[in-house]
């Protein structure tokens, strides 16, 4: 059986950081996705199957019956990247950054929680050390400029709200990403999922948990004056 997901990581700058852990976190699920694509928007990028630490993490991949690909992208952001996912043909993506670490269960949760009228379903982002265990934030895109996002604390229970940010596993063919902002993109996700919102479909925060190892070097930290083909 599957469950016709696609997990979509862009990535930048952090073959050395967090990108393997990432990747460690995506083979261990205990439901895994059925396909992986790595977009490498590095502006060298390397033959990762040469290299010994992710030869390991392909073939933990492969064990898991999840089939992966590796895809140089165009440099002109991540959301160049993610709308490429969107369009694959999958019923679902599960969009992981590539300064994520999600619980084992992360995914089998988020799918337990999907629905035909569910558009997009996020669980905690959380960024440790953890000075707040829970956000009083609505979610709501009224209040976008005067509360902090609910994910960034844990979450207690299945929640509606209007957007969401960072990692979540969302219905994919529907809402397009907005290529018309910058390589850093910043707000992209809200634009998404809020776009998935107006369209009709329920957005949900559930509890469960996916670590932000925010990196200081990489993605959209990357000067924007290194990006090509602008």
């Amino acid at each position: 059986m599957t469950n016709n997901v696609l997990c979509s990581i862009s990535t930048r700058g952090r073959y050395d950081s967090t990108l393997p852990l990432t990747l460690q976190s995506v083979a261990t699920q205990t439901v895994p996705p059925d396909h992986l694509v790595i977009f490498d928007d590095n502006d060298d990028p390397i033959d990762l199957r040469e290299n010994q630490m992710y030869y390991y993490l392909f073939q933990m991949l492969d064990e898991r019956g999840i089939k992966w690909a590796v895809v140089f992208g165009e440099r002109k952001g991540q959301h160049y990247n993610h709308q490429k996912a969107n369009q694959m043909g999958h019923k679902w993506v599960w969009r992981l950054d590539d300064d994520t670490v999600a619980n084992p269960d992360t995914l089998e949760i988020l799918l337990s929680h999907t629905a035909d009228d569910v558009g997009a379903v996020g669980g905690a982002i959380l960024t440790p050390p953890i000075k707040t265990k829970k956000i009083e934030a609505t979610g709501l895109i009224d209040n976008i400029s005067s509360e902090p996002n609910i994910q960034w604390g844990y979450i207690d229970e299945v929640k509606e709200v209007d957007h969401l940010h960072c990692s979540f596993l969302y219905r994919a063919g529907i809402m397009d990403y907005n290529l018309g902002l910058s390589p850093r993109a910043f707000r992209e996700e809200t634009l998404f999922t809020y776009g998935l919102r107006v369209k009709g479909y329920r957005v949900l925060v559930v509890p469960t948990v996916t670590w932000h190892l925010q990196n200081a070097k990489g993605g959209i930290r990357t000067n924007i004056a290194e990006y090509k083909n602008l």
